[in-house]
This record gives structure tokens, C-alpha cells and sequence, in this order.
């Protein structure tokens, strides 16, 4: 496995992109998406308060996605690219999704030790939203499609997607990792072939490539609302 830090220039572009709202990135979110301390403190989800004493996996399905846009499967490396004529970016909800699920983790103090991503655009995106560790991306987390453009085996793919799900983090410290739904022949794991967009997936891992899982967090259980 390769694990790529995003690069400082990245990082800045990043950074402008995510105050003025260009580059597949985001402005603050709206809308139903917004929280209030009040409805942190009374969100009381037990699976995601475990997550506050860390050693866990976290892999998420990026955000929403604008379906107006499709990749164009045309050349070396398309993958990679964020131009939004050649690649399908998150929409504006999926941004918001993906900020407030950061604003959640930061607010409930949930302790993470690293965010690795997929390689494509609106993985790294999402990545760099939670706004909680800087991003590094391994293309052992890209969407199926993008590996066997690069000729690698299922077997392949399972092994680097295990051998990242089964990774302890350090102790007290969670790892977010940020991909795709997984299409493998056998499935990896059910639930992986299911999940929804910003949904998230809550692992154990155990070494050597082996993990538990340990539930699911659909998007709308970080997106905190108020309660009357």
C-alpha cells in the first residue's frame, strides 16, 4: 500500500477553496444541516459516544454526490481528476454533510489519529471537510472500477482494504478512512456493498487484517438536530 500525503499546495488550494466555495469544496452548511450546542448535548447516540474512547476504524462512503456529473473512464489516472466535466464532485449537500459530521466529531471530542482517503476528488473532499487531521490519501481505498483499470486483482483490493480496516490506531485515537461502496467478487463484507452516500460503517480492528464490525452511523445520526 502507498499511503500519499496531500500535498501543501493542495492543502492551500484546499483551504481557499473551502472559505469562497469553489473547487469541489464547501461554505458553511444551511438549512437542516445546521446544529446548536443544545442538540449536540442531547444527542445521546450510544455507538457514537463509544467513538470518544477511540480504537476504532471509521470508513466512510464520501458525501452526497452531484449525479449531474459522471467520471469519464478515458484515460490514465482519471480518477484523479477534479475537474467537474470529468468527474463526479460532491453537491452542495454533500458537503454540508460532510462539515457537519465533522462539526459533530470536534464537538463531542471524538479523537482521531489520522483521515486517509481514496484518491478521487470527492473522497479527498470529504476528507478535508471533517476538518479534524490533515488528509493523506492510499489508493488501496479507490472504487473498484479505478482498480481494475489499474489491473488489480479482487483479491488485491480485499487484502489492502484489510489490511487498512484490520490497522490498529494508537491507542486512545480513532482512524477515519474515506472511500466508496465496495464491489468485489465474493463481497468483502455486505454491508459495504449497501452503503449510502456519508454513511459510515464502525469497525474494530484486530491486526493482521482481521476486524469486527460494529454497527452502522446513516448520515442523519450525526446530522444533530434540535429537539422540541
Amino acid at each position: 500500500m502507498q499511503i500519499v500525503p496531500v500535498t501543501p499546495a493542495v492543502r492551500l488550494f484546499a483551504l481557499i477553496a473551502l472559505a469562497v466555495g469553489i473547487g469541489g469544496c464547501a461554505t458553511a452548511p444551511s438549512g437542516p444541516w445546521n446544529l446548536t450546542e443544545q442538540a449536540i448535548q442531547k444527542s445521546g447516540d450510544p455507538l457514537i459516544a463509544r467513538l470518544a474512547e477511540g480504537g476504532y476504524v471509521l470508513y466512510f462512503r464520501h458525501g452526497k454526490t452531484d449525479v449531474e456529473y459522471q467520471d469519464r473512464q478515458d484515460r490514465p489516472g482519471w480518477w484523479k481528476t477534479c475537474n467537474p466535466r470529468r468527474h463526479r464532485p460532491l453537491s452542495d449537500e454533500g458537503r454540508a454533510q460532510m462539515e457537519t459530521i465533522g462539526v459533530n466529531m470536534r464537538a463531542l471530542r471524538i479523537p482521531v489519529a489520522k483521515v486517509v482517503t481514496s484518491e478521487y476528488c470527492r473522497a479527498v473532499d470529504s476528507g478535508l471537510l471533517l476538518q479534524v487531521m490533515p488528509v493523506v490519501h492510499d489508493a488501496a481505498l479507490n472504487h473498484s472500477e479505478a482498480q481494475r483499470y489499474a489491473m488489480r486483482t479482487d483479491v488485491e483490493m480485499v487484502n489492502g482494504l484489510r489490511a487498512l480496516f484490520g490497522d490498529k490506531p494508537p491507542a486512545g485515537k480513532n482512524t477515519v478512512l474515506i472511500g466508496h461502496v465496495i464491489t468485489v467478487n465474493p463481497p468483502l463484507e455486505t454491508v459495504f456493498t449497501s452503503m449510502q452516500e456519508a454513511e459510515a460503517v464502525v469497525l474494530r480492528p484486530l491486526g493482521d487484517g482481521k476486524y469486527e464490525i460494529v454497527g452502522r452511523v446513516p448520515v442523519e445520526r450525526w446530522a444533530l438536530r434540535e429537539k422540541g
